[in-house]
């Protein structure tokens, strides 16, 4: 019952359309004739100036074409913009009906609070796998030389030195080595800023036998448009020299 009111206005709608391309076609098809106009008329207006001066010997023939070919070139750009203005809607168009059908509730200006909170956490997360992949590489290169400015920034010094020759439970090598993760993670962890580590005690009650150094790391998270301070837990096994690193709630 309803299948002959559906086709009635999707005609209508049909030959609405029809009729807006056809006018646009129409509107099309006249500025470009008036831009051959104006372009062929300027052309002979050129043309003419040019033959005219070249004639009573104040400019010579050579300047005359050339002029003529400065004029036609001067029309160029907006005739492009008015072959390609067409094709610029559709995009502004193809584009907004994209956004509109990504976009689980379009009528909505702005994101929820909750939807913020995930990707927050998510980038909490990604960020926590990365510095801790970092922080578990090691460096190929013991030494640089001074001459090679690249190579402190590049792969090659991805990572962290040997760490079997620190005695990390002495204060200086645990302050030495708080400083190279300070440096490594300046250098290859470019949405962290204001980085800090510092050592922490280990737990109450913790066994004899936890093997575990712990590290605090403090820094800014700058991922526009958040800019956010958090602070990750790092420990390190000193039985097997791996990292671990998590999100402080």
């Amino acid at each position: 019952g309803m299948l002959g009111d559906l086709r009635r206005r999707w005609k209508q709608r049909h030959l609405k359309h029809l009729h807006a391309q056809e006018t646009a076609h129409d509107v099309g098809h006249s500025v470009t004739a008036l831009m051959k106009f104006v372009r062929y008329s300027q052309q002979s207006l050129s043309l003419g100036a040019g033959a005219l001066l070249a004639i009573n010997g104040e400019i010579s023939v050579g300047s005359m074409f050339a002029a003529n070919i400065l004029m036609s070139r001067a029309s160029q750009p907006i005739e492009v913009l008015v072959a390609t203005w067409s094709q610029f809607l559709e995009t502004r168009l193809a584009f907004g009906r994209l956004e509109h059908l990504l976009d689980d509730h379009p009528e909505e200006r702005s994101e929820p609070a909750w939807r913020e909170a995930t990707v927050v956490r998510m980038l909490k997360a990604h960020l926590c796998r990365d510095v801790q992949n970092l922080l578990n590489a090691r460096r190929t290169l013991a030494d640089i030389p001074e001459r090679y400015h690249e190579l402190p920034i590049s792969l090659m010094n991805y990572g962290l030195p040997d760490l079997q020759s620190l005695e990390v439970r002495e204060d200086h090598e645990l302050a030495r080595l708080c400083r190279l993760i300070e440096d490594s993670i300046r250098t290859f962890e470019p949405r962290l800023q204001g980085v800090r580590v510092t050592p922490l005690a280990g737990p109450e009650g913790a066994k004899p036998i936890d093997r575990r150094v712990r590290f605090e790391i403090e820094a800014v998270l700058v991922v526009e448009p958040l800019k956010e301070t958090i602070l990750l837990a790092s420990s390190l096994d000193t039985a097997n020299g791996e990292f671990a690193v998590e999100a402080v709630a």
